[in-house]
């Protein structure tokens, strides 16, 4: 996100030009997306990756840049014509991704029940890894990231990671509806919906994540979980920092 600074607009000329020569390039980036068709996929994972490989999951943050770089100008009323401009120019935004979302409910609301099970949604996504990782004698690491848009994962995210990871492989999965965090981010521990899989080690109903997590996993009994899992809720609190300590020294 350094390219949230600007010059001041009385910095050198080359600095401002050089500003305002990125504010006309995003313009023109959003501009000639916007004059492309909406993408008309028949299938909702086909339109998740037009979406991704559109970038369209990107127009808003660009368009956010080219505004902060038109502060450099510093002529208020040459501002005010350019703040009319992209306004108008983020009615078009706007309009472009209500239409996509219109087209992803399209494809939804005649099966339901298709998009909750689909084999690129979240709730397919551990288990598999889990077991595979578990069989080869390896540890499993999952960071759930909660809330976050997909431009602050490419933007803010993936670039401090790739710092001390290399990430091998990306894939936009299809969020658990509702998406709202409760019941999305327990339905991608436990692998499925709370009238299925949400059931403690003895059968019965239970929201914690841990158990589910463990269950999801292969983990048969929570003497077997404590062995096996660590699990760490906001992971920035001083809680969570004492939870992970003995994690970080056995790792290094």
């Amino acid at each position: 996100m350094s390219g949230w600074e600007v010059p001041h607009h009385d910095a050198p000329a080359e600095a401002r030009a050089a500003t305002l020569i990125r504010m006309l390039s995003r313009i023109v980036t959003v501009q000639r997306r916007l004059a492309e068709p909406v993408p008309q996929a028949n299938e909702i994972g086909a339109l998740v990756d037009a979406d991704v490989e559109g970038d369209d999951m990107h127009l808003e943050l660009t368009l956010a840049f080219a505004r902060k770089e038109a502060d450099v100008g510093g002529d208020e009323m040459r501002l005010e014509r350019l703040r009319g401009f992209f306004d108008r120019l983020q009615q078009r935004l706007l309009a472009r991704l209500q239409a996509l979302d219109t087209r992803a409910g399209e494809l939804i609301r005649p099966n339901v029940q298709g998009y909750l099970q689909h084999p690129r949604s979240t709730i397919h996504f551990l288990r598999p890894l889990a077991r595979r990782t578990r069989h080869r004698g390896r540890r499993l690491f999952v960071w759930l990231f909660d809330g976050m848009r997909y431009d602050t994962w490419t933007e803010v995210i993936r670039p401090l990671l790739v710092q001390s990871f290399a990430i091998e492989e990306e894939m936009a999965l299809l969020a658990p509806l509702p998406t709202y965090t409760q019941l999305a981010r327990k339905a991608l521990f436990a692998g499925g919906y709370p009238g299925t899989v949400w059931k403690g080690f003895g059968g019965r109903f239970t929201p914690d994540e841990q158990i589910l997590a463990a269950r999801n996993f292969g983990l048969t009994s929570e003497r077997e979980m404590k062995q096996e899992t660590v699990f760490i809720d906001h992971a920035d609190t001083d809680t969570g920092r004492e939870k992970a300590a003995p994690v970080k020294c056995e790792a290094e």
